[in-house]
């Protein structure tokens, strides 16, 4: 039995989170959403990429109870 199933990613895209979260950032499996704590040193070269590659930016306070606690 052959399944022709293809395997979309967006390799840029899943580099850039991977950088992100190694910057700080908090990366959530599953969402394009990238949380920040309000007192980080941001970086907005990296965030402008990330916009361009539809990622969003939000600071910590804007993400659920259940999702900070996991950090």
């Amino acid at each position: 039995m052959v399944v022709r199933i293809k395997v979309v990613t967006n390799k840029p895209r899943i580099k850039m989170r991977h950088s992100l979260k190694k910057a700080g950032y908090l990366v959530i499996r599953g969402q394009n959403v990238m949380y920040y704590h309000p007192d980080m040193e941001r970086d907005l070269s990296r965030e402008d990429i990330g916009r361009k590659l539809g990622l969003r930016f939000e600071p910590w306070d804007n993400c659920n109870n259940k999702l900070c606690v996991n950090f």
